[in-house]
């Protein structure tokens, strides 16, 4: 379980594995929570450990604490997109994540997909695309951070941009915007026409 603190510590929820998240929430070592995803119900647990992974699947089935579950909130700017984003991009090295968004742009998932150093993140499309196909997203924004405090895109980042575009265009997963945050502001490349 310490191993899972620590990967939440660093990566946030949403870069953890669901063994990884099981683990935690429900006490487990990560053996046991690996047991538990193979073997369903018929893993060997104790009550008091079963009763809490009943627990935390129900939680999981009824959508507990999904960004606009039960809602009609949807992402329509990137202020928006900024604002979900820009918590889970808060560190002292590039970060890039992914706001994977229904048909009618609300939230399926926010996830953080690379850490990089001071001064880049090395992103592949793959990573960036498994969140979209996983939640089943409609589109994508993206986004990471400049940890400088300067949200100007770098040629990199435009690059990327293309790439990522281009690769959403091949799996029918449109990438509406690339915004960059550095602290309290934002570039969308989307509002420049860069996207």
């Amino acid at each position: 379980m310490n191993e899972a603190r620590e990967r939440l510590a660093v990566y946030g929820p949403e870069g953890m594995t669901d063994a990884e998240l099981l683990a935690l929430a429900a006490g487990l070592t990560l053996a046991q929570a690996r047991a538990v995803i193979d073997a369903g119900p018929a893993a060997p647990l104790t009550p008091a450990r079963a009763s809490r992974v009943m627990a935390v699947r129900e939680l999981a089935r009824r959508g507990f604490g999904q960004p606009g579950k039960g809602t009609s909130a949807s992402v329509r700017h990137a202020a928006e997109a900024a604002a979900l984003l820009r918590p889970k991009l808060r560190t002292e090295q590039e970060a890039f994540a992914v706001l994977a968004l229904d048909a009618q742009h609300r939230v399926k998932a926010i996830r953080v997909v690379a850490l990089g150093s001071v001064t880049q993140v090395e992103v592949h499309p793959r990573e960036v695309f498994a969140v979209a196909v996983e939640a089943r997203a409609a589109s994508i924004i993206c986004a990471h951070s400049h940890p400088s405090g300067l949200a100007e895109p770098s040629s990199e980042d435009l690059m990327l941009t293309k790439r990522l575009r281009e690769a959403g265009q091949l799996l029918g997963i449109p990438v509406l915007d690339h915004i960059i945050i550095a602290g309290d502001s934002y570039v969308s490349l989307a509002e420049r026409g860069q996207v």
